[in-house]
């Protein structure tokens, strides 16, 4: 390259310069001009070091140079004429420079017009017949040092200068890959969370994971991909590129070969011949691959499945080829997660809308068992008061006197209905406030007696939606021990377990007959919603417990979730 030429200038420079110093400290300077042109070029040679150590250049700095260096080395051989010998030699400095810089032709040229200024100024003490004699071995010795350096300098330069074509060629394809790669992973960011639906999602990877992997050669791409999700019995292949229809659904035990290393350690694997590995040789789509790249699917601590791709090409998968596929395996885990927490939310609005729906079934038929068929028996009641009137005054007053009874307990359920869907207490008091009011209530339009022990710091770290949930539960679980199992006495506890868990008890001393099928999903929906577990043991001479645990924290729920209750 072209910045080496100054450098390689500056410090032959510095060469000759120290050794005209040590020659002229040996023989004499003879006049003191010879010292300061010497101290004088040093000092322009450290100007030119420094300016190339801080990237500085001029337009024509070679010229300058060999210009510089050639009144220099004519200055000094004019001073010196009287020991010609000695200091001859100083016209390889401009020669130097210039076949370095120039090449071959401007090597001779400086060594030609070197010759000649030096022939020139030993004519002034030597006569003009001894001259070409006394100039004939330094003359030659310009010319050998200016073509062989010229000719070397120019191969050097052409060597350079491919050095440079090459490392700007490979810089470049550098700059082109990772464009490529930086599209590439935008592509694979695009395509695989372009759907929240899980099929499309696992369809989307693979494409762009097979499409990735073309070959320059290639008009379509010969990748094979799958993934493998885990089911029951081992790995399901729940999508697939370039397999065949009986391997889309097989399962795969996991148990030996690369699979089982990979489930085992949680790394990826590379099978040179997968046809050969003992579960992989299943899948029939494999067998003409010659190179197989298998990936776990992870999450934290979850392992969720397999990502394979897998070529006809050996040793297809280089050290790039497999990051990529990593770069798609995580897109593809980040993808997943978010379609099944879109699948999740899905369930969970429907499940809402379910038990909303069921909710308004269940007034409903509250309704039309209570307060409806009350309204209903009053309308008849009091037709038969109105024609008892003319002939038994007595019996008419008895037959109202049961209206106005039937009326007031048709307001009473009429208002424990409204109170249980809307209870004001809850909003404004909470829970254990709104459990009293419930069993006053309760109390009150059923007739049987509701013990209350609540105890205020069970409530005091669970949120207003969780509230809510528990008390429906607790008021369904009343309205069962009314309707079905005809009790005389509930009792309702709200108390703290250990580990952030709430109990909610209800227990009467019933018939021990359990709720109806469409009470009891109520009971579990609303249960589920709060990520509890429900238990209901009904017997003969103990009536029914109702027992639902309510979590307040997400480590709870796994408590729960894991049986330790």
């Amino acid at each position: 390259m072209r910045a080496d030429i100054p450098a390689f200038a500056i410090l032959t420079r510095w060469a000759l310069l120290l050794a005209l110093a040590v020659q002229l400290s040996i023989t004499g300077a003879g006049v003191i001009t010879i010292p300061l042109l010497v101290v004088a070029l040093g000092v322009w040679n450290l100007w030119l070091s420094l300016r190339w150590l801080h990237g500085q250049t001029w337009p024509r700095q070679d010229l300058i140079e060999i210009a510089v260096d050639f009144v220099f080395a004519v200055a000094q051989f004019y001073f010196s004429r009287t020991v010609l010998g000695p200091l001859a030699w100083l016209g390889l400095f401009p020669v130097i420079r210039a076949a370095w810089t120039l090449g071959l032709g401007g090597g001779l040229a400086a060594g030609v017009l070197t010759a000649a200024a030096f022939a020139a100024l030993a004519a002034i003490d030597v006569p003009l017949g001894q001259v070409p004699l006394m100039m004939a071995l330094p003359a030659l010795a310009f010319l050998l040092v200016g073509s062989v350096l010229g000719f070397w300098g120019r191969q050097v330069q052409f060597g350079l200068r491919e050095k440079r074509e090459l490392g700007d060629y490979q810089r470049l394809e550098a700059a082109r890959r990772d464009r490529e790669r930086a599209q590439t992973l935008f592509a694979i960011t695009q395509q695989v969370n372009s759907s929240l639906v899980f099929d499309q999602v696992l369809e989307g990877a693979l494409d762009v994971g097979t499409n990735a992997f073309v070959e320059p050669h290639d008009n379509v791409t010969r990748t094979i991909g799958g993934v493998l999700l885990f089911d029951e019995g081992g790995l399901r292949l729940a999508a697939a590129r370039q397999l065949t229809v009986q391997d889309l659904g097989r399962v795969l035990p996991g148990q030996q070969g690369a699979l089982a290393h990979l489930l085992q350690h949680g790394e990826p694997q590379q099978v040179p011949l997968p046809a050969k590995d003992e579960e992989l040789k299943l899948l029939a789509g494999l067998h003409i691959a010659q190179s197989l790249y298998a990936l776990p699917l992870v999450s934290g601590l979850d392992l969720f499945g397999v990502l394979l791709f897998a070529h006809p090409e050996p040793n297809f998968f280089t050290a790039d080829r497999c990051e990529l596929a990593g770069v798609i395996a995580r897109q593809l885990m980040g993808a997943l997660q978010n379609a099944q927490l879109y699948e999740a939310l899905t369930e969970e609005k429907e499940r809402i809308a379910h038990i909303q729906e069921q909710a308004r079934q269940q007034l409903a038929r509250n309704l039309h068992d209570g307060p409806t068929q009350n309204v209903a028996a009053i309308a008849m009641r009091i037709n038969l008061a109105r024609r008892l009137l003319s002939k038994d005054v007595a019996a008419a007053s008895e037959e109202l006197y049961k209206v106005e009874d039937l009326s007031r307990r048709t307001t009473k359920e009429m208002r424990f209905m409204l109170f249980t869907l809307r209870p004001q207490a809850l909003e404004t008091s909470g829970l254990c406030v709104a459990l009293d009011d419930l069993a006053k209530h309760a109390q009150e339009t059923y007739g049987y007696m509701v013990q209350l022990e609540a105890d205020p710091e069970a409530e005091a770290r669970m949120d207003r939606g969780k509230q809510g949930v528990v008390f429906s539960i607790a008021s369904e679980a009343l309205d069962n021990a009314y309707r079905y199992a005809q009790a005389s006495q509930v009792v309702v506890r709200l108390s703290k377990q250990d580990g952030n868990i709430t109990l909610l008890e209800v227990q009467d001393d019933g018939a021990a007959r359990p709720a109806q099928p469409d009470k009891l999903d109520i009971l579990q929906e609303r249960t589920n919603l709060i990520n509890g577990i429900m238990r209901l043991n009904a017997a003969e001479d103990k009536g029914t417990h109702l027992r639902v645990w309510v979590p307040l924290t997400e480590q709870a729920a796994d408590r729960l979730r894991r049986g330790e209750l």
